[in-house]
């Protein structure tokens, strides 16, 4: 059970930081920007300033979610392409600073990463509550993916699972990570901005290319939704063909786009496999908060 433990979201752009109650409810949160592009200190700096904003006085136990392939044991960042991050001691880091400037004496902190993190919380107090079998997706700057499997992470060897990673068109688009023909060069949130401006030679947020989409079918926008849409879709129909899961929770900005979700529904109805026992492709229950809670599940 989760006992007044402190869970910690951190993404490119956003620290999501709350208090989390042993029923998994986040009594008290605060949203920073993460200003990675000031450097780790940076970013450690203001993961401490997070939790000093939530914490009633001191905990035992933070749990850390994060974007990338971590090793949970060591605690490192082994690498984040969105964080543009390879190597870095992060719970070292972050306990050594909570040390120096909260005096904390006697906790641990815990990390994984972000898409398992939202796995774990939509399969505990979520969406996907009582299922044994469950994927979480998570759509937004970049695409991250966890594997629940009787309420415990599949890590497999190490880093398992980067369905943002697998591959949906040889030799295509490059990815953020700098190989070709990823999920997430496709259907990510970062992949819509970045066809946008290719092809329109303008810059805007994908929110606001998906209000330009649903006002003219007839525009790029829209055939951009279509297409991520497609991709989305398709990754959809191999992650269930692969893990049978019982349900594919969906998370993160980009989730939230009718548009983009409903298309690769159709996508996905075409290409699926298995027809008997459908997985079901279901939107996050617990929503922004799903990273935060589920940080906290993972510290036990």
């Amino acid at each position: 059970m989760i006992d007044q433990i402190i869970g910690v979201d951190l993404g490119a752009t956003k620290i999501a930081t709350g208090l989390v109650n042993q029923k998994g409810k986040v009594v008290k949160k605060v949203k920073i920007a993460t200003e990675a592009e000031k450097g780790i200190d940076k970013v450690v700096e203001n993961v401490v300033f997070s939790i000093e904003q939530v914490a009633p006085e001191k905990v035992s136990k933070i749990g850390l979610a994060c974007a990338g392939q971590i090793d949970i044991k060591k605690g490192v960042i082994v690498y984040s392409p969105n964080l543009k991050w390879k190597r870095i001691p992060l719970v070292r880091l972050v306990s050594q600073k909570i040390e120096k400037e909260l005096a904390w004496e006697d906790f641990k902190i815990f990390i994984d990463n972000d898409a398992n993190c939202f796995a774990l919380a939509e399969a505990i107090y979520g969406v996907a509550r009582g299922k044994k079998y469950v994927v979480g997706l998570t759509l937004g700057t970049g695409i991250g993916s966890g594997i629940v499997i009787n309420k415990k992470i599949y890590h497999g060897q190490t880093f398992a699972s980067e369905a943002g990673h697998m591959i949906v068109e040889p030799e295509g688009r490059e990815c953020a990570c700098g190989r070709k023909g990823h999920l997430e060069a496709y259907a990510s949130g970062g992949a819509i901005e970045r066809k946008y401006k290719e092809l329109t030679g303008r810059k805007k947020i994908a929110t606001d290319i998906e209000i330009e989409a649903l006002q003219n079918k007839e525009s790029e926008a829209f055939q951009i939704y279509q297409e991520a849409g497609k991709y989305l879709g398709i990754g959809l129909a191999n992650i269930a063909s692969i893990l049978d899961p019982e349900i594919i929770v969906l998370g993160g900005g980009l989730a939230r786009s009718d548009l983009l979700i409903d298309k690769a529904k159709v996508e996905f109805e075409k290409e699926i496999f298995f027809r008997d026992k459908a997985t079901k492709i279901i939107k996050t229950k617990l929503g922004d908060d799903a990273g935060i809670i589920g940080a906290a599940c993972i510290a036990k």
